[in-house]
């Protein structure tokens, strides 16, 4: 990739061209993650979300420190490309206050959200924003979704927390739940009225994960918890085959790992949970077809469902190392990356697997597959801005 910086972002606008940022860090690629290229950077610290329209038209929330870390002298930068990240244009909102997530839902209108419960929206493509909430320190506005164009949802934490809608594209918030005592991290609205917002305690004694659902656009929020201590990742439920610590195959089918495997069959209203003892899963894939799941996790964990998650068997991974993602290729095909630049092949259903030489001894996070036409061609990103590619498997690889 050129950088060994954290990176924290990846938007693809087509399956060619897509962008990765992160700590003074942005890159770009065109021939679909084969080659990168370091874009301007700007004067931020940490890029924290980016959105892009078309291939050209983009945007990007950062912030930077004038202090840290000692200090705490915060300040939120939003940043246009207009040619496909190759110069970038500070565009007139600077505030004193981290940004951290951006969504425009056409090339006029978009909407920020940050720290201090501060949400902006713009109606002309970024020149001119305007604030729409009023100052609340007590919350850190972490996630903003908009299913439809006038309809949008914006939640967060800090010493309190906040789920806020609005029906008129971001003029005016509602507030639909608050509290003390929770941290609310990711949220995703699958359609209109049906969302999921994950969150965990904060302070408490007995403090475990939850699930917010709500199937009535955020009126009433079901709450499903969770052993104490268990992560629970981002929520993405698009992908048939999503690749992370939750994983929806069907608008009613869904699985979580932490230290425990839980199933729902309707949607998230009821769970049953199967845990595994000294056991901590990073990832669970399913493969719709056969009905057939595995979960990976720390210290060479890979377990195995044949039986649609009832039941659960240990599979012998031949390594030690923590194993942070899986994917299956096709048919019995299953590749799995994790630590230590592990990646590890099945070719027959996970009854055994090989060891693959990556080229690199940086923890692997992510492994990915890029061309649907071409089994064999995904790629592996990890620590230190390590991204690297295979066409045939894993024989040989290609440093980016």
């Amino acid at each position: 990739s050129g950088t060994t910086n954290n990176l924290n972002s990846v938007h693809f606008t087509c399956s060619d061209t897509g962008f990765v940022g992160g700590n003074k860090t942005k890159l770009k690629t065109t021939d679909g993650g084969n080659t990168w290229v370091s874009l301007p950077t700007g004067s931020y610290d940490e890029l924290k979300s980016v959105d892009f329209l078309t291939d050209s038209i983009g945007y990007a929330v950062s912030f930077k420190c004038t202090n840290c870390p000692t200090g705490s002298d915060y300040f939120g930068i939003i940043n246009k490309t207009l040619d496909g990240g190759t110069s970038w244009t500070s565009l007139t909102l600077t505030v004193n206050f981290p940004l951290n997530s951006v969504f425009f839902t056409d090339l006029s209108n978009g909407c920020i959200v940050g720290d201090g419960g501060k949400i902006f929206i713009t109606n002309d493509g970024g020149s001119v924003w305007t604030l729409k909430s009023s100052d609340d320190t007590l919350v850190f506005l972490n996630s903003i979704c908009y299913p439809y164009s006038d309809i949008g949802y914006t939640a967060g934490s800090f010493l309190g927390y906040k789920i806020l809608k609005t029906t008129d594209g971001g003029n005016s918030w509602n507030l639909l739940k608050s509290g003390l005592n929770k941290n609310l991290y990711s949220l995703c609205f699958t359609s209109q009225n049906t969302g999921y917002l994950t969150g965990s305690d904060n302070g408490l004694a007995n403090s475990s994960n939850f699930i917010l659902k709500t199937t009535n656009g955020g009126n009433n929020w079901a709450e499903h918890r969770f052993l104490a201590n268990t992560g629970i990742g981002s929520i993405n439920i698009k992908d048939d085959r999503h690749f992370g610590a939750i994983c929806f195959p069907d608008d009613n089918t869904g699985y979580v790992v932490g230290d425990f495997i839980i199933k729902t069959t309707d949607g998230g209203n009821t769970w049953k949970s199967q845990s595994f003892k000294n056991v901590n899963l990073n990832a669970i894939t399913r493969e719709n077809t056969i009905f057939t799941l595995f979960a990976v996790g720390d210290s060479g964990a890979i377990l195995k469902s044949s039986d649609d998650g009832v039941t659960w068997s240990v599979l012998n991974s031949g390594t030690t190392k923590n194993l942070n993602s899986i994917f299956f290729s096709s048919g019995s095909d299953i590749f799995v990356a994790g630590d230590s630049g592990t990646v590890l092949r099945s070719t027959d259903l996970g009854t055994t697997w090989s060891h693959i030489n990556s080229g690199t001894s940086f923890n692997l996070n992510c492994i990915s597959q890029n061309n649907q036409d071409n089994f064999y061609n995904f790629f592996v990103f990890g620590d230190y801005g390590t991204i690297r590619q295979t066409t045939d498997a894993g024989n040989t690889w290609i440093v980016h």
